[in-house]
């Protein structure tokens, strides 16, 4: 937008409304009198001026411009989702129920890389921002499309582990219906080694039929939540259950977000 600005005789002059800023945020487009050619500015804000002659010529190369923009992001985020869709980043920072865990958030991070057809690998990380004491002792999944031939394997012998179960809508917790459940250990024998405490992490891999990163970000029936952990061991002899924010929480779901809104949506409940 360009408007008139008040005060100048003589000659026609226009106060240059950033054409930028009101599409994506941020930024100002400005002529530049002397090179004759349009600057694009991040930082310093709007307020050249033009002349009448300099104005025709700015308005059509500035929307070119702005066109030129919009397409390269357009193009930046399809580009974004072919070389990241690849991995999922869940961080576990948003409380469901139960008490506020001690340290800092995320308190959690699970990473699902895909590897090849029907198979997905998966770190899943106590972070070390948790305080010393806290243990976590359930990973709660969904998985949609729901193969039947769903299986996992862990990648050597984590003292942690202690169980998993896959059963569509089986895993009833906090009101909510999961697909997936793995178990911690959660004895303090041998100072806790049972446990997955503050900056431990294990790893792991699932496959099945069609499986893909994307399966994974699938909303649970009951209360809508993608993905949720139990956290023991918070002061006072409380726990709480932590889900993902956002959901999918992180730049490498951006590119996999919106198709996977696209071409699925939630399971539905088993007849």
């Amino acid at each position: 937008m360009l408007v008139r600005e008040p005060g100048q005789v003589g000659r026609q002059y226009f106060r240059q409304v950033p054409l930028v800023r009101d599409l994506f945020g941020f930024g100002c487009i400005y002529p530049s009198i002397s090179t004759q050619r349009l600057i694009v500015n991040w930082n310093m804000p709007c307020g050249t001026f033009l002349d009448d002659t300099a104005f025709h010529a700015f308005v059509g190369d500035a929307m070119k411009l702005k066109l030129s923009l919009l397409v390269g992001m357009v193009v930046t985020v399809f580009a974004a989702s072919s070389t990241a869709s690849a991995m999922i980043q869940m961080n576990f920072s948003n409380l469901a129920t139960g008490s506020m865990p001690s340290g800092s958030a995320p308190w959690a991070t699970l990473v699902g890389t895909q590897n090849g057809a029907n198979r997905v690998d998966f770190t899943f990380t106590h972070n070390a921002s948790s305080a010393a004491g806290q243990f976590i002792t359930r990973l709660y999944l969904n998985i949609s499309p729901y193969p039947g031939n769903l299986a996992l394997t862990l990648v050597g012998a984590p003292p942690q582990y202690s169980s998993h179960s896959f059963s569509q809508n089986g895993h009833n917790d906090a009101s909510s219906a999961f697909d997936f459940e793995m178990q911690f250990g959660t004895s303090n024998a041998g100072g806790g080694l049972a446990r997955l405490e503050p900056g431990e992490s294990m790893s792991f891999f699932i496959t099945g039929t069609g499986l893909t990163e994307s399966s994974f970000l699938a909303m649970s029936d009951g209360t809508p939540r993608q993905a949720m952990i139990h956290l023991q061991g918070i002061p006072g002899g409380q726990s709480g259950k932590l889900t993902p924010v956002p959901e999918p929480a992180s730049l490498a779901a951006l590119g996999i977000g919106a198709a996977a809104l696209l071409r699925r949506r939630k399971k539905t409940q088993s007849a």
